[in-house]
């Protein structure tokens, strides 16, 4: 699975031209076949990350190369070859300064020496290797350090910031829900004020109806006054005419028929 999950990244960046990272692929798919005891296949890919390394000039590349090679023909028993790798791959890594780097050609060329009788050199690379391993060791416990130290402060800001996020949730609802109470109260008053407007709209229509009712029997009872005047005067007018008729008469009666004086002379006997 690991040799065809590293042929497809190599696959890729060929397609990409990614020169850095087929290097990187192919060490990886070489290290694959060391692991399975194909020497011949690994060597191979190998030597063909260390010709791209060399073409973009990748001196890190150059170097995991080295070290892999020599490592290659270590197990072959090429000490020769291996030491002449070891030594290429510990002088760039020294230039490079990265003990990641000269800590694994410091133990290879260490295990070299020894194997080659030549124990004092032996000795040196392996004080190298544990020099650079206790570098590695200090460096990943000071990142792992800086890591907690950065993941507590993360947490104390996140805590912080959670604190300060409810406070402000706490302002924004309190803000909120006095809001929600003076809309409410406005609207109460609205309510109050529509009403009251409503109820004196209604106030005045029933008094204009009443207005204009109360005009229509004043108008209705001003017509009846007149009809009534009217009509007395007219009952006057026909009195008038009757007494003027009856006293007409009486006058005219009057002078017709002998006087009351008269009467009574006679009927008393006397004389005219």
């Amino acid at each position: 699975m690991a040799l065809d999950y590293y042929g497809r990244s190599l696959k890729l960046r060929e397609e990409l031209g990614d020169k850095s990272g087929i290097a990187y692929s192919q060490r990886n798919i070489g290290a694959v076949y060391k692991r399975q005891g194909k020497i011949k296949e690994a060597l191979d890919y190998y030597l063909q990350s260390l010709k791209i390394s060399e073409e973009i000039s990748d001196k890190e590349g150059i170097a995991y190369s080295y070290i892999s090679i020599g490592s290659i023909y270590k197990n072959q028993g090429k000490f020769k070859q291996a030491l002449q790798y070891a030594d290429k791959g510990l002088v760039l890594a020294k230039e490079l300064g990265f003990p990641e780097v000269i800590d694994p050609i410091a133990k290879l060329s260490s295990e070299l020496y020894e194997q080659g009788g030549k124990g004092m050199q032996a000795l040196e690379m392996y004080k190298l290797y544990i020099l650079m391993h206790d570098s590695i060791k200090n460096k990943e416990n000071q990142k792992a350090a800086f890591k907690k130290e950065a993941q507590f402060k993360y947490e104390k800001q996140r805590a912080e910031d959670s604190v300060s996020t409810a406070k402000d949730m706490l302002v924004k609802n309190a803000e909120i829900e006095k809001q929600k109470t003076e809309i409410k109260a406005k609207k109460i008053q609205q309510y109050y004020l529509f009403g009251g407007l409503g109820l004196v709209i209604v106030f005045a229509a029933f008094m204009y109806k009443r207005y204009k009712i109360t005009q229509k029997q004043k108008g209705i009872i001003e017509e009846q006054k007149t009809v009534v005047e009217t009509q007395k005067h007219m009952v006057e007018e026909k009195q008038k005419e009757i007494l003027d008729s009856i006293n007409y008469a009486k006058r005219i009666q009057t002078a017709l028929l002998p006087s009351e004086k008269y009467i009574h002379r006679k009927l008393s006997g006397g004389k005219n």
